[in-house]
């Protein structure tokens, strides 16, 4: 079961969560069709998901969620606000 969001002040950007924490989206900024294409992949508001990693020099982060992982730029992580637990 995933943990109810009880203070919505403590939404980060989902590029700031640590590599291996977990948290809950809250919500994501729409910018032109990243909307579309994020909840294409399952990257709703309400969803688990976890950073696995980070590369160098402003490449992509790798998150997992529902049981998959996927690579995203880090401009559309910075529109991903999330609440860590």
């Amino acid at each position: 079961m995933l943990p109810t969001i009880k203070n919505q002040s403590d939404a980060i950007p989902l590029i700031h969560l640590k590599i291996g924490q977990q948290a809950k989206i809250l919500r994501i900024e729409k910018q032109n069709n990243s909307f579309d294409h994020l909840s294409d992949l399952g990257i709703i508001p309400g969803s688990e998901v976890k950073k696995i990693s980070e590369a160098p020099f402003g490449g992509p982060i790798q998150i997992s969620i529902q049981n998959s992982r996927l690579a995203i730029g880090k401009g559309l992580a910075e529109n991903i606000w999330v609440v860590p637990y």
